[in-house]
């Protein structure tokens, strides 16, 4: 439950003591990518893939991932719709995106998505997700209320 750490306290700590929805969800947002950095290269969370890639890339997905969690953190004024979009985003990559880069022998797709090397453009560490979520991110910046945007 790291929603609990993240869109329980951090953001809205972050948001109260900032008044800025963008720098709130900047600084939570490197805050959480930074966190994972650990377990990306010593702890094996990196799906296989050079460690060092997915260090570089998971703040790039993490940052504007959390303008999401921090518009939904206020507009719902609770943490749980966080935690399903967290957990519906893991199901996403784990079952859809993993097998078809080659991180799953789930689907026959592995050793040609291997070798043409697709894990660094989709999937959890991939480049074409990081740039959809900073989409995004500008997306729910725009939405904002004005008194949280500075």
């Amino acid at each position: 439950m790291e929603e609990v750490g993240w869109s329980g306290v951090l953001f809205p700590q972050l948001l109260h003591a900032t008044r800025s929805y963008m720098l709130s969800s900047f600084i939570g947002g490197i805050i959480w990518g930074i966190w994972h950095v650990p377990l990306v290269i010593g702890g094996g969370y990196n799906n296989n893939i050079s460690p060092y890639w997915a260090a570089f890339v998971l703040p790039w997905m993490t940052t504007p991932w959390a303008f999401f969690h921090v518009w939904l953190r206020v507009r719902s004024f609770s943490i749980w719709p966080v935690v399903v979009a967290h957990a519906a985003h893991n199901c996403w990559i784990e079952l859809l995106y993993d097998p078809l880069v080659g991180r799953s022998e789930y689907l026959g797709f592995s050793v040609k998505a291997r070798e043409r090397r697709a894990h660094y453009f989709v999937g959890e560490f991939g480049i074409l997700p990081a740039i959809t979520y900073m989409i995004c991110a500008i997306i729910f910046t725009i939405d904002m209320d004005a008194e949280y945007i500075s």
